[in-house]
């Protein structure tokens, strides 16, 4: 076994073995076996020509046929690994001992140092990077460290896109969006540094308690979009907008949007290549999933996924493979979130169906009115006797507007009568004239002619305007004082 070992380890470090393309390729797809991977990093530290042939690969257009290859024949989605943060608390896991290869060393108490940072454990694992949790002895505070990954450590594209994360989130100041304490690009592993939020993750949220509040729902969707109108405003699209990279501060009602990972510029053609798929498949966009240009209105499509998984405890596209989740995404409509859970009021279907447009002319303009929309239901929510559900949610039903053309026909014709009444003075009859004979003829007395209209008809005709103004009103008041309530049809799903 010892020899096997050393012979492995061998091979792996001999710059004249080179890996194979097809090593190369489930590299990237992060398929290969984990042995395998290790020997292959090892291999990668000194062999320049399997690094250039690896970054090659990285920007072919066959790589797409490969990656859908490969989602085709994965199984079910586990719904645990979706979130960016996988815990582990063993001490020998493959990268603590990647760590411990570069790390300098440092206090009993930590695996090592990175430059000034005492590094203790992994915390999480992702697509492109590794994250630590470390404490900056120099302001001495606990931060959090994003690490590129160790077979993307030595390309110069992987190298780039990480730098250019990094320099596009510290761009984006707002409470939503993590903040960046520090970036470091120009070493063998290039890393950023960021707060440490102890609190988890939205996904790990709804994995414990299951369907959020409505309250909760709508609050945290008004700071995600809040975050994200600061994000797109700074010419930074996110595009991995899900549960689990919105973090939860622990004993506050803050949010804040994590792991930029797949951001860009939105002047930046050069990132997606290939059509190659970013992002998590249960919550990307149609032009995602089929591989288009996808713009910032993308994110409100994930943010409306993300605001139905909250409401229902699940997305809102779901399916046995990832592949079958982008069809899905791409072609069937979500079932409506009240079908999902009763206690859901209809204008919520709405608001989630707003979001969730296929079709991204058809959606928000953008998240700055995401924001707004959201606000006004979040002012609903907590006092809905003075602030109104926004009209767009709303719904008229046939019944009441039948009885109001009924109120405002009587009210119109009650207005044209007193109009009338006002303007034709009524004719008087002389009291001189005798009246007890049967063939006397009652003269009427011609009134004289006034100079100017009596003061009453003046005033109902100066008053006309102010009256058509105030007919909406009116016609609420007598609904009020009738209390017309009609029925609800049949299946309608009130908006209580």
């Amino acid at each position: 076994m010892v020899a096997f070992h050393s012979n492995r380890i061998q091979r792996a470090t001999n710059p004249d073995q080179h890996c194979s393309t097809q090593t190369l390729e489930q590299l990237l797809d992060e398929t290969l076996a984990e042995s395998e991977a290790t020997d292959a990093h090892h291999h990668l530290d000194v062999c320049s020509k399997c690094r250039v042939a690896l970054e090659s690969i990285a920007g072919e257009a066959s790589l797409w046929s490969h990656t859908r290859t490969v989602l085709l024949d994965s199984g079910p989605i586990n719904h645990a690994e979706q979130s960016p943060l996988r815990h582990r608390t063993d001490a020998h896991t493959p990268s603590e001992t990647w760590l411990r290869g570069f790390l300098q060393p440092g206090p009993a108490n930590c695996l090592g140092l990175l430059d000034r940072y005492e590094i203790h454990r992994v915390i999480g694992t992702g697509g492109m990077g590794v994250v630590v949790s470390a404490v900056d002895p120099k302001l001495n505070r606990p931060v959090a460290i994003k690490l590129l990954a160790p077979h993307l450590s030595g390309l110069g594209t992987a190298r780039q896109r990480f730098a250019r994360e990094s320099r596009a989130v510290a761009a984006v100041v707002h409470t939503a969006i993590m903040p960046i304490y520090g970036i470091n690009d120009e070493t063998d592993v290039p890393y950023l540094v960021m707060p440490l939020v102890s609190g988890g993750n939205l996904q790990q949220r709804i994995d414990r308690d299951g369907p959020l509040p409505l309250d909760d729902v709508i609050a945290i969707g008004v700071q995600i979009a809040d975050g994200l109108a600061a994000a797109h405003a700074n010419g930074v699209i996110h595009r991995d907008i899900k549960p689990g990279n919105v973090l939860l501060e622990e004993n506050s009602p803050r949010v804040i949007i994590s792991d930029f990972g797949l951001a860009r510029a939105l002047d930046d053609a050069t990132v997606t290549v290939s059509g190659m798929i970013a992002g998590t498949p249960q919550y990307m966009s149609p032009e995602q999933a089929t591989g288009e240009r996808a713009d910032h209105r993308s994110d409100l499509f994930s943010l409306g996924s993300v605001l139905y998984a909250m409401a229902t405890g699940r997305p809102p596209f779901r399916a046995e493979s990832p592949v079958a989740v982008l069809r899905k995404i791409a072609d069937a409509d979500a079932t409506p979130p009240s079908d999902l859970r009763d206690e859901l009021p209809g204008w919520f279907d709405r608001l989630v169906a707003m979001f969730l447009e296929k079709d991204p002319s058809r959606r928000l303009e953008n998240a700055s009115q995401a924001y707004d929309l959201l606000h006004e239901v979040q002012l609903h929510l907590r006092r809905p006797t003075a602030n109104e559900l926004p009209r767009v949610l709303q719904t008229e039903n046939p019944s009441r507007n039948r009885h109001r053309f009924v109120i405002v026909a009587l009210l119109m014709t009650a207005l044209l009568v007193g109009a009338v009444a006002a303007w034709f003075p009524t004719k008087q009859v002389d009291a001189s004239l005798p009246t007890d004979s049967a063939d006397t003829e009652i003269v009427a007395s011609k009134p004289k002619k006034p100079t100017t209209l009596p003061l009453d008809t003046n005033w109902r005709w100066s008053s006309f305007e102010q009256i058509a103004q105030d007919m909406d009103e009116s016609l609420t008041d007598l609904e009020q004082m009738l209390q017309v309530q009609p029925p609800s049809p049949t299946g309608v799903k009130s908006d209580d």
